[in-house]
């Protein structure tokens, strides 16, 4: 199904080991953003400080260019979902 693009901040963390799949190098700041329809999204945040961030405030998707590769010889951008205060 089509999910909304906003909703509010639920809860939110500093994050400051690298997870072994991480696409982003910490310190970073996750939060769980719960949708219109009900589905919690736990996603990367966008802003640089908790001080930026409170709780039930709306966020808003907002994809983050993290690297450029190589692939099959083409250069491809590397994107990863996240949200932002709206």
């Amino acid at each position: 199904i089509r999910l909304s693009r906003k909703g509010p901040l639920l809860s939110f963390t500093s994050v400051y080991q690298k997870p072994k799949y991480a696409a982003v190098e910490p310190p970073f700041l996750i939060g769980e953003i719960e949708l219109p329809e009900k589905v919690v999204v736990y996603s990367l945040l966008t802003c640089s400080s908790s001080a930026e961030l409170k709780i039930g405030m709306m966020m808003e998707l907002a994809p983050v260019k993290v690297r450029e590769e190589e692939r099959d010889g083409e250069r491809v951008t590397v994107l990863v979902y996240a949200f932002r205060p709206s």
